[in-house]
């Protein structure tokens, strides 16, 4: 981004004094992108207003405390990636977006797999306990299911370390295709 070369837009007294001299500050300002806006003009400020300068704003001419800002400009184009850049670089996403969301469905399904082998080799042993309390239950309404067997909670935290590393992994990945490109290729 550009600035507007707006100079000073506010005079007064000098921070925590009571009196003069006036000094000047650049409050205001406009900010622009040479890409696709060109400066045409802008109002002039206080270096075009001399007794506002040292006596100060607002006063009897300007009853504001600042001058205001305004700029014209010229807008132009938005310069564009040529077609058949932009078609390979659409594919290049393409492809590292299909290649993540394979990876995170292979991990899904390993992941199910393994909770699904583990939790079938722990329920044999629970088995009894449940039909008892099965018979004990009845009639009643059935509370928050039991704690899973450390084994299962094991799988899990192991699948939740993993998809957060994967995650990383992918984001650093990310990061490496996008720190290349230009604007053209951003916009």
């Amino acid at each position: 981004l550009s600035r507007v070369p707006t100079e000073a837009t506010r005079a007064a007294w000098d921070h925590g004094r009571s009196g003069g001299p006036c000094v000047t500050w650049r409050l205001d300002h406009i900010l622009f992108t040479h890409r696709t806006l060109a400066l045409r003009s802008r109002w002039a400020t206080l270096e075009a207003d001399p007794e506002g300068v040292a006596q100060g704003l607002p006063n009897r001419w300007t009853p504001s405390d600042h001058h205001p800002v305004a700029a014209s400009f010229l807008p132009s184009a938005a310069p564009r990636l040529p077609d058949e850049e932009a078609v390979a670089l659409l594919a290049r996403l393409g492809d590292l977006d299909a290649r993540h969301a394979q990876e995170q469905e292979a991990l899904q399904r390993e992941f199910d797999e393994k909770e699904a082998s583990v939790a079938a080799a722990a329920k044999p042993a629970d088995v009894e306990v449940q039909a008892q309390s099965q018979e004990e239950k009845k009639g009643k309404q059935k509370k928050k299911s039991e704690r899973p067997p450390p084994e299962v909670i094991a799988v899990i935290q192991e699948r939740r370390r993993r998809a957060r590393e994967q995650k990383e992994a992918q984001a650093q990945e990310r990061a490496a295709f996008l720190a290349p490109l230009g604007d053209l290729e951003l916009d």
